[in-house]
């Protein structure tokens, strides 16, 4: 059961705060998956709130913290802040909870890049669980990542030798100043210059799985895997921090295959209730055990340039690469005849409010005969409501009145949308 926001990920459901109506607040939205395959949860780390239970975390001047203490956010409403939005911050965080990819992974979490210059970026890593010292990697353009060596001006200002994280096997930053893939400041292999808004890959440190700590300048630790192109902005130039029910929402995916060799896909989502861009595909990875155990971290960093770094929702499941599917339910109370958002409706007046159901993928799988339900609570008298469907998709009736039960066929990436008047 989902509640008036929310999203089923691979059978995993979530509700995530938002802005309902008084009136709405007890209608729910049913979304049943009839997908063949169920995953196993991993990681499920909303970070809402202001309870750091099971995680390590770090950054220079200050930590990383969450904002959900009642101060900063409302409890429940809260992130995990990697850094604000002042010069030469770093922060980052990891997860003490290990896996390993013996059923590949499906790693998901929103972020909100926003509130300053647009630096440096931020990475979500993968290391070695049983690596005997942790140690987070060089900043800067490094992203908390891979290594940094002392450079000439043209490889802006690294003063000194620094190493790459303990035990790393990938790194993938969301960059957007775009150093992370520029083979400069002794990282290893890399573009000839910096490429702003995409999602880079590296790989890991030498000698990883036998408790090897970060290495620095001439070695081949932390090599470049790949790079994205630029498909849009991955940070918010405004202030305060972003809507997240508007184009401004951001969340990544990446599916990790199988152990022993590993191929890695990732997307990112421009806007709320939008189909996720595919930023790198098909990409394989270093060799590695399938007994090996992994934890899952973050890190940011700004320069000069600013930027508040800051993640949620972190939801890491086991992965079947051939029949997962993503399905996920928003509801969203509406002017009338419109998508804007409302917040509040008088008593007896007449309203509306939109219902979207979408496969987000990642697989190409057509979810067939999935179940759509909405009761009215009784404070709200029945109305009726329009079926309009999207990218391939069907809707099992197209319109109808009372409460709404009835179906949709949903290709990857197809929606259906309901309009209830009431």
């Amino acid at each position: 059961m989902l509640g008036c926001y929310g999203k089923n990920m691979g059978g995993i459901m979530r509700t995530a705060t938002g802005k309902v109506l008084p009136l709405l607040i007890c209608v729910m939205a049913w979304l049943i998956s009839t997908g063949p395959a169920h995953s196993a949860i991993l990681v499920n780390a909303p970070m809402t709130d202001n309870n750091s239970s099971g995680w390590v975390m770090g950054g220079n001047p200050n930590s990383a913290i969450l904002t959900g203490n009642g101060t900063i956010d409302p409890v429940g409403s809260g992130w995990l802040r990697l850094t604000n939005n002042s010069i030469n911050q770093t922060g980052f965080a990891y997860n003490n909870t290990a896996f390993d990819l013996s059923a590949g992974v499906l790693i998901q979490f929103d972020y909100a890049t926003w509130g300053g210059t647009g630096a440096d970026g931020y990475s979500v890593y993968l290391f070695d669980a049983n690596v005997p010292t942790f140690n987070i990697g060089a900043f800067g353009g490094s992203l908390g990542y891979a290594q940094m060596s002392a450079s000439p001006a043209a490889c802006y200002h690294a003063p000194s030798n620094v190493p790459g994280i303990s035990g790393g096997y990938v790194g993938i930053g969301v960059d957007e100043y775009g150093n992370f893939a520029w083979g400069c400041e002794g990282r290893y292999l890399g573009a000839a210059s910096r490429i702003p808004n995409t999602v880079t890959i590296r790989g890991s440190v030498g000698g990883f799985g036998g408790g090897a700590v970060g290495s620095t300048q001439g070695t081949t630790s932390y090599p470049l895997i790949s790079t994205s192109a630029n498909n849009g902005s991955l940070w918010y130039n405004g202030a305060p921090r972003p809507d997240q029910f508007s184009g401004n929402y951001r969340k990544v995916i990446i599916r990790i295959s199988p152990a022993p060799n590993p191929v890695a896909d990732v997307w990112v989502q421009f806007g709320y209730n939008t189909p996720p861009v595919q930023m790198i595909s098909g990409q394989a990875l270093p060799a590695i055990s399938a007994s090996q155990q992994l934890k899952i971290g973050y890190a940011a960093s700004t320069g000069g340039s600013t930027n508040y770094h800051e993640i949620r929702n972190l939801l890491i499941t086991s992965v079947n690469a051939s029949t997962s599917i993503d399905l996920g339910v928003t509801k969203t109370a509406v002017t009338s005849g419109t998508t804007t958002p409302i917040t509040g409706v008088l008593v007896g007046n007449t309203f509306q409010y939109l219902i979207t159901a979408r496969n987000y993928g990642p697989n190409s799988i057509t979810a067939t005969g999935v179940g759509i339900t909405d009761n009215f609570p009784a404070a709200i008298t029945p109305g009726t409501w329009t079926c309009a469907a999207g990218n391939g998709a069907s809707c099992g009736a197209a319109s109808g009145s009372g409460n709404l039960n009835t179906t949709a066929n949903l290709p990857r990436y197809g929606s259906v949308t309901y309009r209830v008047t009431a």
